[in-house]
């Protein structure tokens, strides 16, 4: 019988750890630096459990973004470990709060202070303010302000896919460039 670290990557990715929470595949990481570096840093694991967790469903295009001289090609890769971790913390601070309509909105509208936020990209910024109104309506479902946000949020995403198709191209904020 092999050990885990000689398993294919496909078949630990696809057969193994899409049953593993978080907890225990970040314990498996700090057991074993092949696995670490393997499947901790395996980009459609975090996107599934970013499924699993937070209930978000990858849109097939997302928002694009204005691009400087600085951008390369791996600005446009999503980093879903990230993305994950910043989700978590958020949804941390939403349990955590004596959780109001405006407690959501400060968190919608928080600019990232702390180090791994800080580390987002405006996609995956895109993907975060989501995944906080998502939380937020499942706290607090009748909230007028919340649904009026999120449906925005869609509608932009929306029309970002349309009209970027056509060649247009638009800020993380539906303006145009």
């Amino acid at each position: 019988m092999s050990t885990l670290p000689k398993l294919p990557l496909e078949l630990l990715e696809l057969n193994i750890c899409q049953y593993l929470d978080v907890k225990a595949i970040l314990q498996l990481g700090l057991v074993n630096r092949t696995f670490q570096d393997n499947i901790t840093q395996c980009s459609k694991l975090w996107k599934t459990l970013m499924i699993y967790h937070f209930g978000y469903m990858s849109k097939s295009q997302l928002p694009q973004v204005e691009k400087s001289i600085d951008d390369d090609n791996k600005t446009s890769e999503i980093r879903w470990r990230t993305v994950f971790a910043v989700a978590w913390q958020d949804s941390i601070a939403l349990t955590q709060s004596t959780l109001r309509e405006i407690d959501v909105l400060r968190l919608y509208r928080k600019q990232a202070c702390n180090n791994v936020s800080l580390l987002l990209q405006p996609k995956e910024a895109w993907i975060r303010q989501e995944v906080i109104l998502m939380e937020g309506l499942r706290r607090i479902p009748k909230s007028k302000k919340l649904i009026q946000l999120y449906a925005e949020v869609i509608r932009q995403a929306q029309l970002v896919a349309r009209i970027g198709g056509a060649g247009t191209e638009w800020t993380l904020h539906g303006k145009f460039v």
